[in-house]
């Protein structure tokens, strides 16, 4: 039981929804475990999850990886601005600014002084980004060789890629936004 309430802590963060899990898995244990036993267990677990797996470098808290998911990780608009918005929704509970103090990164219980650590949780969310980018240039170029619009865009003029404009304007469209977003 030890073992699966670190396991369920680490994937689903610390909430009540896990705890009756906790306990609705612990249906299956011969012999049965009392509550108050399976109380401690619990807590040791929790004690662990704080202590040791939030602290752990390059690890992202259940709620902030599904703020994550759920965002999109390119720009509205591309400039910096854009940026730093993305950046700011989806770190919003882990990093924190202040001109006397500088960066503070949240390691799950308390906020801590670490600039570097910030920059390189920044820098992996650049990799993460970028990756999410080259894909995105990857499945636009393939849906544009499907429809045979690489080469018509190459070999065209310039009246009659205008008059198929409005054809494949939206995959024209994506295909030059993500182009330029990597860019």
């Amino acid at each position: 039981m030890n073992l699966l309430g670190c396991k369920l802590l680490k994937k689903y963060g610390d909430t009540e929804k896990n705890r009756q899990l906790f306990l609705q898995e612990s249906e299956r244990c011969q012999p049965k475990l009392e509550r108050g036993e399976l109380d401690v267990i619990y807590h040791n677990d929790q004690n662990f999850y704080c202590k040791e797996i939030l602290r752990q470098e390059g690890y992202i808290a259940p709620e902030i990886y599904l703020s994550m998911s759920n965002l999109t990780l390119e720009p509205k608009d591309l400039t910096d601005i854009g940026q730093a918005t993305v950046v700011a929704n989806i770190y919003k509970k882990k990093f924190k600014y202040s001109k006397d103090t500088g960066f503070l990164y949240y390691d799950g219980i308390i906020w801590i002084e670490d600039g570097l650590k910030v920059h390189g949780e920044i820098q992996r969310f650049s990799t993460r980004q970028l990756a999410y980018a080259e894909e995105g240039i990857k499945r636009a170029k393939e849906e544009m060789s499907k429809q045979r619009l690489l080469k018509f865009l190459d070999i065209a003029g310039k009246k009659e890629c205008e008059r198929h404009a409005n054809r494949y304007r939206k995959l024209i469209k994506s295909y030059k936004t993500i182009n330029f977003y990597v860019s």
